[in-house]
Order: C-alpha cells, then sequence, then structure tokens
C-alpha cells in the first residue's frame, strides 16, 4: 500500500496551530478562573454568566467572620479558609453548574433547571458541610456561611437575581451559618424587599486591632462602626462626626 505522507511545511503548520489553540485555551482559564480557589471569577460573571437566560437557582453565599480569621491567623489562613470552603461546594454541585468567586469571601453559584426542593436542599448540605469542614494547617478554625437563594425564572434577569439573593444572604448573615431562601411562588417583582432602616453610629476605641476587629465584626450588621486605636484618634473622630456617634 501506498502512504501518502504529508509535505513538511504542512506538519509545522499543524503544530503552530495545535500550539496557539493551546495557548488560547490556557490564557482564557486564567482570564475566568480566580487563581486562589481555581473556581470561575468576577470577570467570568461579567463576560458570560451574567447574561445567562432560563430557570436556575441563584445562591450568594458569604463567609461569616472572614475578617477575624485574616486578624487571628493571618491572610495564609484566609486564603486555606476561602480553598476550604470553595472544595465543599464544588463536591456538591453538577459539571454544568457554576460557582463564581464574587468579591472577597462572597461567591456566587449558579444551578440551572433546578427544582426549589433540590435547590433548598443542595444548599443546606453545602452549608452544614462547610460548617463540618477541616481547614487543613488549622485544626482551631471553624468556619461556616451565611446563604441566600432565589429561583430565577427565564423572564428574570441574571442581574435582577443575584440582587435578590444577595439581600437575603445578608439577612441571614443575623443568625449566620444559614440559608435563607425566597418563596418560589411569589414573583421576585412582588418579593417583600424591605429598605435598610437608618442605623446608628459607633465607635470602637481599642489600642488592640483584634480586639476592634472582632467587636466591629459582631456590631457592623446592626451600627455603622467608626474604630480609632488610641485616645487621639478617638478625640479626633469625636470631633469630625460630632452629633453622629450613638456610642
Amino acid at each position: 500500500e501506498t502512504v501518502e505522507r504529508m509535505p513538511a511545511e504542512s506538519l509545522v503548520e499543524s503544530d503552530d496551530s495545535e500550539h496557539l489553540v493551546s495557548q488560547l485555551t490556557g490564557y482564557n482559564s486564567k482570564l475566568y478562573h480566580d487563581a486562589l480557589t481555581g473556581v470561575y471569577n468576577r470577570r467570568y460573571y461579567e463576560d458570560i454568566a451574567r447574561s445567562t437566560v432560563g430557570d436556575a437557582g441563584v445562591a450568594v453565599m458569604d463567609l461569616d467572620d472572614f475578617k477575624i480569621y485574616n486578624d487571628t491567623y493571618g491572610h495564609h489562613g484566609g486564603d486555606v479558609a476561602l480553598e476550604t470552603a470553595a472544595n465543599v461546594v464544588r463536591r456538591n454541585i453538577r459539571q454544568s453548574d457554576a460557582l463564581i468567586r464574587f468579591g472577597g469571601d462572597e461567591f456566587l453559584l449558579v444551578l440551572p433547571h433546578i427544582t426549589p426542593e433540590m435547590f433548598k436542599s443542595k444548599l443546606e448540605t453545602i452549608c452544614r458541610e462547610i460548617y463540618a469542614a477541616a481547614v487543613p494547617g488549622f485544626a482551631h478554625m471553624h468556619i461556616s456561611v451565611s446563604v441566600g437563594g432565589v429561583i430565577k425564572t427565564a423572564e428574570e434577569t441574571m442581574e435582577n437575581a443575584v440582587r435578590r439573593a444577595d439581600l437575603l444572604m445578608y439577612r441571614s448573615k443575623g443568625q449566620k451559618n444559614q440559608v435563607m431562601l425566597a418563596d418560589p411562588a411569589l414573583p421576585p417583582q412582588e418579593m417583600p424587599l424591605a429598605e435598610e432602616p437608618a442605623r446608628q453610629q459607633v465607635l470602637i476605641v481599642d489600642d488592640s486591632a483584634i480586639n476592634r476587629a472582632i467587636l466591629s465584626e459582631i456590631l457592623r450588621r446592626d451600627f455603622r462602626v467608626l474604630e480609632a486605636e488610641n485616645g487621639e484618634q478617638c478625640l479626633d473622630r469625636l470631633h469630625e462626626y460630632a452629633g453622629d456617634i450613638a456610642l
């Protein structure tokens, strides 16, 4: 039999093309993935996920007390906490689902074509398993997340669904380690979204950064918080915000 051989220059062109495709694939992977956790990043949401159409479960989850993790265990401890939470979520979702690191310690989860019952069950499982997870290298660190979730209909924009889920997540922060869901029987536009009441402002004065961080984390959901690390800064804050500091 006669075997036809590809010309040498064609082989070179083929190799070059494959190399270029490989480079572009690697570039896109880096462009749309978070370097720390390996999940999708905010750019992926802005460029791709935000335009998603069709029905889906949309959840926003935020690590509780993340600032305290960083202040107590250092930034490496905070990074490991984020990786641990992301790994738990990935173990509990399908290939068709998308996990996005939305902010510093905030994740967005998009689960297309999921029933409200399955959506609720999956989020509760994720919340429970994150709370039970061991953080490698930090035996005394126990992490948890607050979660807000909504069922997005085909008629609703992804942006509006994320906004609703985000508001529910902030409400669940009051109890922490909680999942708060919108009533799927209510149309999105009729979901009661109470406006945030005006919050009083408090001033924390302490020369310990960790003490200030702990108190700030406890109070910031109900109050606007100012900090001062010594008496001089305290007097400056009192002068600057005269009449607007309740405590």
